[in-house]
């Protein structure tokens, strides 16, 4: 670009410095082309980089003996936040390794005013990043920013008055972070602000410094906040901020006021009182309709920390629903009566279609619910706290390696077993027995009825269920006149790993029971029983458990099969190990 030339009947006639042109706008030498002229553009001659804090930062190409400050010229020249006093040239020297050369710029005259080299690298750096003469004023204060130092500087100077503060601000002291040379470390200084503000004490007023940071604090942000606390029957509870002159009215408007059940005349509030032996709690009866209606004897002011508990109307509740569902002529939600039975509900819902089957009949409930899901877990702790007993004496006594290595995989199964343990559901089933509401009147399955309660009146499923260790796990159609063991046998017969002593009925109604001898749970009596004949309704399941004693390591615990049995019968699920 530095040297284009032009070439008329071989011989050149004209050269070109396209840097006049671009940088400078002339184009005095600028020739005319005649037809056949040549343009020559030889190869690039040497270069030189201009980076940093110059207007056009760029690598420019030199033409014979270029110096430091014709190349900063060629980039615009310095910016106006460039730092003169060291300019940098990093340079190749000798093909071998690379120098660097600071240089003054403010100073650079005659020799010091260096010939650049080809492939050089001129740095221009910024100043430095920061303001010499300024301190910073943060915190609670209107005009927080950084204002300018200057000797003498205090204060008061940049905090004329009160009107300087935002609301809530600590008068009792503020802050002054310095910097203390020569490392620079960070100290505090502390002056009392409402002093500064009144010009009582001079004292207080202290000399600021060159980058101090003077802090003005919130006092919330030191102090805990006082505040007071409503709960119960009104419509915003929670904790409120104290004020000075507080009134119970005023605490029952900030929680939006009582709900339409709130028990108005009487509430109580407690208030804590320290005593040089300790805090000494007090109840206080107060009115709150008498405290709305601005009656003075009854609108008592608080103190902070009191807690006022708004009572509800007795035994209130809005709507206390149950479902229906199923083979009923009018299924659906029903709100609860005090004190209605299901005897009522079943009225209320038409009574019975002719397809209901009775004795299938699903009652749910969600304390009962609750309480088995308690059980289930308690039980599987229990189991757990066994089988890691036994394993960690296992483990702790085995002296072979090999079976050592053995106890601790068992170990891993038995958390996997445990876990799937703690997976089973309560369903929360009632097992009662349902007839014509007329007759249901009066006996133990007339339940009072519960908000959430949930009846099911299914439809004859007109078929018998076979799990468990059997071939072929499926429904069949019900057959009158036939027991369990005909069912079973339609299921292919037992498996290799069934235990055939220890096969029960899970009944439509919700009960358990075991066929022929032995001895049983039932979920309905809540106690052990002895077994029943095989007979079979619609809607029966029979179960044909695994031999547990076919897992080494539950050969050690001895009523595992009584847990996971209650466990099952308890959830309403079946468990197969």
């Amino acid at each position: 670009m530095r040297n284009i030339e032009v070439k008329r009947n071989g011989e050149t006639v004209a050269t070109l410095d396209l840097y006049s042109f671009l940088l400078q706008g002339d184009k005095s030498k600028d020739s005319q082309l005649m037809p056949e002229d040549v343009l020559f553009v030889p190869p690039i001659g040497p270069m030189v980089g201009v980076a940093g804090n110059v207007e056009r930062p760029a690598i420019y190409e030199m033409k014979g003996r270029t110096r430091l400050s014709e190349a900063i010229k060629m980039a615009g020249g310095a910016t106006a936040d460039a730092y003169l006093q060291r300019v940098q040239v990093e340079r190749v020297s000798q093909r071998k390794s690379k120098v660097v050369l600071d240089l003054d710029l403010q100073r650079i005259k005659g020799k010091d005013d260096i010939v650049l080299e080809d492939g050089d690298l001129v740095k221009v750096y910024p100043i430095a990043n920061y303001v010499a003469n300024q301190i910073t004023l943060q915190g609670n204060v209107r005009r927080p920013g950084t204002y300018e130092w200057r000797n003498g500087l205090r204060v008061r100077d940049i905090l004329r008055n009160y009107d300087a503060l935002l609301p809530d601000t600590l008068l009792d002291y503020a802050l002054v972070e310095r910097r203390i040379p020569p490392d620079y470390h960070q100290e505090y200084r502390t002056f009392n602000l409402q002093a500064v503000l009144s010009g009582r004490d001079e004292h207080e007023n202290i000399l600021l410094e060159p980058y101090d940071t003077v802090t003005v604090l919130n006092k919330w942000a030191v102090v805990e906040k006082e505040s007071v606390r409503i709960t119960g029957a009104v419509n915003q509870p929670g904790e409120f901020y104290f004020k000075p002159n507080m009134k119970l009215s005023d605490l029952l408007k900030l929680a939006g006021g009582m709900k339409k059940y709130a028990f108005t005349q009487t509430a109580e509030l407690t208030r804590v009182v320290p005593t040089e032996t300790g805090p000494r709690t007090e109840q206080i009866s107060v009115s709150p309709a008498a405290a709305m209606d601005g009656d003075s004897l009854y609108d008592i002011s608080l103190q902070k920390d009191d807690y006022l508990f708004v009572r509800a109307v007795p035994e209130w509740q809005l709507y206390r629903k149950v479902s229906v569902t199923g083979e009923v002529k009018f299924p659906g939600d029903y709100a609860l009566q005090k004190g209605e039975k299901l005897s009522s509900l079943l009225v209320r819902a038409g009574g019975y279609t002719n397809k209901a089957y009775l004795r299938g009949a699903t009652f749910v409930r969600q304390s009962v619910k609750d309480q088995q899901q308690k059980q289930i877990t308690d039980m599987a702790d229990r189991l757990m706290r066994e089988l890691l007993a036994s394993t960690a004496a296992d483990v702790g006594a085995e002296l072979d390696p090999q079976q050592a290595q053995i106890d601790s995989i068992q170990a891993k199964q038995k958390k996997i077993f445990i876990d799937s343990l703690k997976g089973v559901q309560a369903k929360g089933r009632v097992v009662l027995r349902l007839e014509d509401p007329k007759r249901l009147k009066g006996t133990p399955s007339d339940l009072e009825l519960e908000d959430g309660d949930q009846l099911y009146v299914p439809s004859n499923p007109q078929a018998v269920q076979v799990i468990g260790a059997v071939y072929n796990q499926t429904s069949f159609v019900y057959e009158p006149d036939k027991d369990w063991s005909y069912y079973v046998d339609r299921s292919g017969g037992y498996t290799a790993t069934a235990d055939s002593g220890k096969i029960y009925i899970l009944k439509v109604d919700g009960t358990a029971v075991q066929p022929g001898g032995g001895i049983f749970w039932s979920a309905s009596a809540s106690r052990w029983q002895t077994g029943l004949n095989g007979k079979m309704e619609p809607g029966d399941t029979v179960v044909v458990p695994d031999q547990l004693d076919k897992i080494a390591w539950l050969k050690n615990t001895k009523d595992l099969t009584t847990i996971l049995y209650q466990i099952a019968v308890g959830a309403g699920v079946l468990l197969r190990l």
